[in-house]
């Protein structure tokens, strides 16, 4: 069940990078950046309890990569990025965060966002650690990974 709001006319912008909603013409994209698991990543799903709005990050017009924002329906939230490798180590990741968690915290109202690196994935949590999300001791166990859940605060 999709929740009571709805993201997919959200498009965000910081000067040359800009998030916008995935459409159909973004899966061929999205098909060479991941593997084809029979998601259509484009698309807003609903899985169980959460909701996952899919976004296209651009950098001056260029597609440079993928966000997802996700929510439960206990109010818990949570992003997950992916930059095209031609376009790390630019500062994209950390900018795109830091514009989305504002947007879901300060227009949205959303209490509590997250995100979750592997444990061990020191540059992930370098970047998500300058976006501004914070370690509060919180790890998640899914069996393959520890994850540490970083929260925007």
């Amino acid at each position: 069940m999709m929740q009571h709001f709805d993201l997919r006319e959200t498009t965000l912008n910081d000067g040359d990078v800009s998030i916008r909603p995935c459409d159909e013409y973004d899966a061929a994209t999205l098909g060479k950046w991941f593997s084809d698991d029979g998601i259509d990543r484009w698309q807003l799903r609903t899985v169980d309890e959460f909701t996952i709005w899919p976004f296209m990050i651009a950098l001056d017009g260029t597609d440079a990569g993928f966000l997802q924002t996700w929510r439960m329906t206990n109010g818990t939230a949570g992003l997950e990025i992916f930059i095209s490798p031609d376009y790390r180590r630019r500062g994209i990741a950390a900018r795109v965060l830091r514009l989305m968690a504002r947007h879901l915290r300060e227009a949205l109202r959303w209490e509590k966002v997250t995100i979750e690196p592997h444990s061990d994935d020191a540059p992930a949590i370098a970047c998500f650690t300058k976006a501004g999300f914070e370690d509060r001791g919180v790890r998640r166990d899914d069996g393959d990974h520890t994850h540490i859940i970083l929260e925007w605060p």
